[in-house]
């Protein structure tokens, strides 16, 4: 089944073309006009002139508006299933760190009696990234540094 930003049965090749030139343009300043100018190679000083008959069939015969609306949806849609998906692997990050911090807090042949502030502070910081993105920020700084850290504490023991 075809979508309906592609190319449709009964669309030329031009037609779609045509279509792609306008569905490509950044949503809110998207404009028939621009399609226009750039199907024909006009320039943007060409302001009197208006798209032909042929280009303002193509765009109500094929439903431009709808189908770039659909294309829109579609490409906000992606873009929110992999800020999910991101999301979601930052959240397993950030466990697996606190995991290992306890690990390391609950077994005392894991580390010196030095370390115990230091890992503690880290905890810490990996709870709080855990409420970061519980709450929708975006903050997931420092997250690699912190696994790093705590993982060269464990190779330091077995050392």
């Amino acid at each position: 089944m075809s979508h309906p930003w592609e190319k449709q049965e009964g669309e030329s090749g031009k037609a779609f073309a045509a279509f792609c030139l306008y569905r490509d343009q950044p949503p809110r300043s998207r404009t028939i006009e621009e399609a226009w100018r750039r199907y024909t190679g006009a320039r943007k000083e060409e302001k009197g002139r208006k798209s032909g008959g042929f280009f303002s069939r193509w765009v109500k015969n094929h439903a431009w508006k709808e189908r770039a609306d659909a294309y829109d949806k579609h490409q906000h849609d992606a873009k929110m299933a992999l800020v999910g998906h991101q999301r979601d692997s930052a959240l397993r990050r950030y466990w697996d760190g606190i995991h290992l911090a306890l690990d390391r807090l609950f077994d005392p042949e894991e580390m010196a009696q030095s370390e115990y502030g230091e890992t503690i502070r880290l905890l810490k910081t990996l709870i709080d990234g855990v409420k970061s993105l519980e709450r929708g920020d975006d903050d997931a700084q420092g997250l690699q540094d912190i696994v790093v850290r705590l993982r060269r504490g464990n190779d330091d023991e077995d050392g």
